[in-house]
């Protein structure tokens, strides 16, 4: 287990189980703001929920806030959970942060 003082990175199994879904998913849109960015993805594979085709992912600015980096039209693997700081997310939008 992990101490909260502990700032190792996580081990992937620990990051899948605590995580709200995985997908496999294509930037369509990507759109930044002072804050951070609204990513609308193509979603190629889910797991530990069924997704819709399409989700808006909300993360924070990658510069100190935890906030990931999505390139249009380049297919990742996406944790989905917590946006990051400061920012939140709308009714069917989802979080995705670098950080716990």
């Amino acid at each position: 287990m992990r101490r909260s003082d502990d700032q190792s990175p996580r081990r992937p199994a620990s990051t899948a189980s605590t995580s709200r879904a995985i997908i496999v998913g294509t930037p369509v849109s990507v759109k930044h703001d002072g804050l951070g960015s609204r990513n609308v993805v193509r979603v190629v594979r889910s797991y530990k929920r069924r997704m819709p085709e399409t989700i808006t992912i909300v993360s924070a600015s990658p510069a100190g806030a935890c906030g990931i980096t999505l390139t249009e039209g380049k297919t990742q693997t996406i944790v989905l959970g917590w946006p990051g700081g400061g920012v939140t997310t709308k009714g069917d939008e989802w979080g995705a942060s670098l950080c716990d």
